[in-house]
């Protein structure tokens, strides 16, 4: 007969950690950091932690009498174990020194068993009829939450979230309301988002030439210099076109001139070099890999993530060049809306604000107005939906020229901004260099 393997586990450390809690209830803030009841193996064991943590929640005495008390008073209490097992805790703990370690050997093998518990249904959906990406990219998301110490999300109570959202508030406050999140690098759009936040999808539209992908790269710049990892996925340029850009905009030198290899001895070449150094301190990644699919970005998304925690924006540059899934039936409509729902639930997985660039439709060039409006989204009601910011740009000296009354400026719109104030930003741009800056006092809301 095959040998029966016992699933992983240790007992003598969940008695300890349980015998730990009775004789210093006040253990328990640092053990709940590190476990929940599931990773107890035994289901005995796994009640009592949650009858222990709930004494303490409820601001009740927990010891040895009142755990017992508590059991009694319950409407199963055989489901705790026998009260001589309960007794008998505390005495099995030398010393409660050690109960963090003893809590850390739990967490060790219920990782242990969600893992055996992964290939075993991977094993099942390998050899089914599962559509092979679905199966990888599902494992892939198991995988992740296993890593990262989380199970799939549950219900919530209050007092932890609102002990965050105090200190986020807090936090808000100590920094003159402008910024929460991670820097834009311009001050006023700062001022008007709180910075790029957490689980936001943000879209950053415009007609081509507009300089999207030039804003991009810069946001990705100041993020970067502020020690926010930055992940890029370039679609459409190679990944040298792309650090091209990049020393462009870092040293202010002329971009035709890095293309053409024309760059002034005295002045240029030594601002590249500056530019190059400083480049390469920087945590920028960078994929080009094109034609990526959504079940492709989360994974490589949550790679990248894994393995350098400081990633902290993903840039998508830009989201119609994406594949869909659904297979030749997919109207490109529905292969957008799939797209632009998966990229807000990745950033809601990987609390990080994900921008992701789009291309908009003709409508705009016929039209006397050429400011962009929602509606100039290509399959603008998935987009417009799943968006929490979507921000266009236009300049005026690209339609006008000579007779712009802004030259060298471009106005950002923010059309919306689901938990805040919309409006026009202008900023400097600066063609030559692929750069964006500052102007001062610029923003005008309209919300």
């Amino acid at each position: 007969m095959p040998e029966v393997r016992t699933l992983p586990h240790s007992r003598d450390a969940e008695e300890a950690v349980l015998g730990a809690l009775i004789l210093n209830s006040d253990l328990v803030y640092s053990v709940s950091e590190r476990l929940t009841a599931d990773a107890f193996f035994s289901q005995t064991n796994a009640k009592l932690y949650t009858l222990i943590c709930d004494l303490v929640q409820d601001r009740t005495a927990c010891d040895l009498v009142s755990v017992v008390e508590r059991v009694l008073s319950s409407p199963n209490p055989n489901d705790y174990g026998s009260l001589e097992y309960i007794q008998q805790l505390p005495e099995r703990v030398p010393t409660t020194a050690n109960v963090e370690q003893h809590a850390d050997t739990i967490r060790m093998h219920y990782v242990r068993r969600q893992l055996v518990a992964l290939a075993g249904q991977l094993t099942e959906q390998a050899q089914g009829n599962a559509e092979l990406e679905l199966i990888i990219d599902e494992a892939e998301q198991s995988m992740f939450r296993i890593s990262q110490g989380q199970s799939a999300k549950d219900w919530a109570t209050l007092p932890p979230i609102i002990k965050s959202e105090m200190q986020r508030v807090q936090d808000l406050a100590e920094s003159d309301g402008e910024l929460n999140g991670c820097t834009t690098g311009f001050t006023e759009l700062n001022k008007v988002l709180s910075g790029f936040q957490p689980t936001d999808l943000v879209i950053l539209a415009a007609r081509p030439s507009m300089g999207k992908t030039a804003l991009a790269l810069n946001f990705a710049l100041h993020a970067a210099h502020a020690g926010v990892g930055v992940g890029v996925f370039s679609l459409e340029m190679g990944r040298g076109q792309l650090v091209n850009r990049l020393l462009c905009s870092e040293g202010r030198i002329n971009a035709t001139h890095v293309r053409k290899g024309t760059l002034t001895r005295d002045d240029e070449w030594p601002r590249l070099r500056e530019a190059a150094d400083s480049l390469y301190k920087l945590p920028i990644f960078i994929d080009d890999e094109a034609a990526l699919t959504l079940s492709q970005v989360r994974s490589k998304a949550r790679r990248v993530k894994a393995e350098h925690p400081e990633v902290g924006l993903f840039v998508l540059d830009y989201l119609q060049l994406m594949q869909g899934s659904g297979g030749p039936k997919e109207s490109r409509e529905q292969a957008i809306s799939n797209i632009s729902r998966g990229l807000k639930g990745l950033a809601k997985d990987l609390n990080v604000p994900f921008l992701a660039l789009a291309q908009l439709n003709r409508g705009v060039e016929s039209r006397t107005d050429k400011r962009p409006m929602l509606s100039d989204l290509r399959e603008s009601g998935a987009i417009e939906q799943d968006a929490d910011v979507i921000m266009f740009i236009y300049r005026d000296e690209y339609y006008r020229k000579e007779q712009s009354d802004d030259p060298g400026v471009a106005e950002i719109l923010i059309a919306k901004h689901r938990n805040g104030a919309t409006g026009t930003v202008k900023l400097a741009f600066k063609g030559e260099y692929l750069l964006f800056d500052n102007l001062d006092n610029r923003y005008e809301g309209y919300v």
